[in-house]
């Protein structure tokens, strides 16, 4: 395996948003800027801007956004051009994007999403925002089912087993189920899919659910492909009678094949609120934590999970609000928690955060380590229009190792930067100094998520080549939109 320097994705960014959008300024030739130069469409220092097109309005056709890639439309949709089967609701495809997380592959410059909210829809393929084009794909023909895990079939519509059978089939949840494990066998299984319990080669197909901060990209250099991999680490709920999605699997860009991972992570199930996922590109390892002394590390190169415990200082609480970040500097995991007034662990009533941060070696290295509390200099906390900081979640900058987030509120005004202590070089002074939190505002533009709230999770991606994060809202006819810090 080739070792290379530190890769981290995550973080934030979801809300229940929509906002029709002016198209941004014409792309000059490619516009992702990979081979050299800056896109056309990179913000300055301190701007907010749409890099997606206005729905209809792409120079190269459709796929501008979301909303144009809608399952109703595609050709591989048995019902084209009706909803049907992909839908559990009416209003499906426009709250797609709640409560699911996005990984950036760092080998296509993509914004790559596997799964959606409140079982709205439950397409199982993975979409993208592709920075190359500026436009929406999808990368994987589905399966045909609906949000509710009821199959399409010649046949109708057959009902996904009860929890009690599932539970039968998988009593420790070692394994993630998928739909063809529960259904492939149904006479009524359309033919293009296969037979049996278990397809075709590559077309397990776990179920999307609540993806939230569990996805992340395996670099090409790990997979030994061209475009890198996805890697899922289950999912907070899912949609069969409430059951949770608890297995690991990885999807081959190359060709949009997933496969299990050899083992499963051990005793696991029924952690649902507090989830968080990096991919460590330097030792070829994932490293989940689900809070307090829950760490789980799986290996590449034995393509299994191992259990890890932190052997002191565990703090409770939930990485929805927040999520679990790489600070490549320090080789140092920290993890956001959210806090109420009173300091206490807090699910959906956060006002404050405590950042902890453990030495990813000794993680993964089978160490004996602990979590650090570190010291946060903040006279004011991001919140949301609910006023707690819920879904909020950070998104790390290289230039100048801090941490970002926006609050997602309609016309927010600016962002929030988490700075590491002056002059800090090493990991001792990033453990053991002071880090400050400030608000900046926008030198221009607005944040678009005109929702009531917001959802952020692992939705905020840096990108080196326009020096700027990138994210989206909920809304299907919404923008992408990059944001460059004033401070790089």
């Amino acid at each position: 395996m080739q070792r290379r320097e530190f890769v981290s994705y995550l973080v934030a960014a979801a809300c229940d948003c929509g906002l029709a959008m002016a198209a941004p300024a014409p792309v000059r030739g490619k516009a992702s800027g990979a081979t050299g130069g800056v896109p056309a469409w990179a913000p300055a220092p301190g701007e907010i801007r749409n890099v997606s097109y206005a729905p209809r309005m792409h120079p190269l056709g459709a796929g501008a956004t979301l909303a144009e890639i809608d399952p109703k439309y595609q050709a591989w949709n048995p019902e084209a051009p009706r909803q049907g089967p992909y839908k559990a609701t009416e209003y499906y495809w426009g709250s797609v994007n709640g409560y699911s997380g996005i990984c950036w592959n760092t080998d296509t410059r993509q914004l790559v999403n596997y799964g959606a909210g409140h079982a709205s829809i439950n397409v199982c393929a993975p979409f993208c925002f592709d920075l190359n084009d500026l436009r929406w794909k999808w990368l994987d023909t589905p399966l045909p089912f609906d949000g509710y895990g009821r199959v399409r079939t010649a046949g109708g519509i057959s009902e996904p087993p009860p929890q009690s059978a599932i539970d039968r089939l998988y009593p420790n949840g070692e394994i993630d189920y998928s739909w063809g494990e529960l259904n492939g066998d149904s006479p009524g299984w359309e033919a293009q899919y296969g037979r049996g319990p278990w397809l075709r080669p590559g077309k397990i197909q776990p179920i999307p659910g609540h993806t939230r901060n569990v996805l992340g990209h395996v670099p090409a250099s790990i997979m030994g492909n061209g475009k890198g991999g996805l890697f899922k680490f289950g999912s907070a709920s899912g949609v069969l009678g409430g059951t949770h999605s608890i297995g690991s699997h990885i999807f081959d860009h190359d060709t949009a094949t997933w496969r299990r991972t050899a083992n499963q992570p051990p005793n696991f199930r029924g952690s649902t609120t507090a989830q968080s996922t990096i991919v460590d590109a330097q030792t070829g390892t994932v490293i989940h934590y689900g809070g307090g002394q829950q760490f789980k590390v799986f290996d590449f190169s034995t393509d299994a999970w191992r259990p890890m415990q932190v052997a002191s200082n565990a703090v409770e609480g939930s990485t929805d609000a927040g999520n679990v970040l790489a600070l490549p500097p320090g080789r140092l995991l920290v993890a956001a928690f959210a806090r109420d007034q009173a300091g206490r662990a807090a699910y959906y009533n956060g006002k404050t955060f405590v950042f902890c941060a453990v030495d990813i070696d000794a993680v993964v290295g089978k160490g004996i380590f602990s979590l650090t509390t570190l010291s946060v200099d903040a006279r004011a906390w991001p919140l949301n229009s609910a006023g707690n900081n819920t879904g909020i979640g950070w998104g790390f900058c290289p230039e100048n190792a801090s941490f970002y987030c926006v609050n997602g509120e309609h016309q927010s005004p600016g962002y929030w930067r988490l700075a590491p202590p002056a002059g800090a070089t090493r990991q001792s002074h990033y453990l053991s100094g002071t880090w400050t939190l400030t608000q900046h505002s926008f030198v221009s533009g607005t944040l678009s998520s005109p929702g009531h709230r917001s959802w952020v999770f692992n939705r905020l991606s840096w990108d080196p080549a326009s020096r700027s994060f990138l994210w989206f809202p909920d809304d299907v006819n919404g923008p992408v939109q990059a944001f460059r810090p004033a401070e790089v």
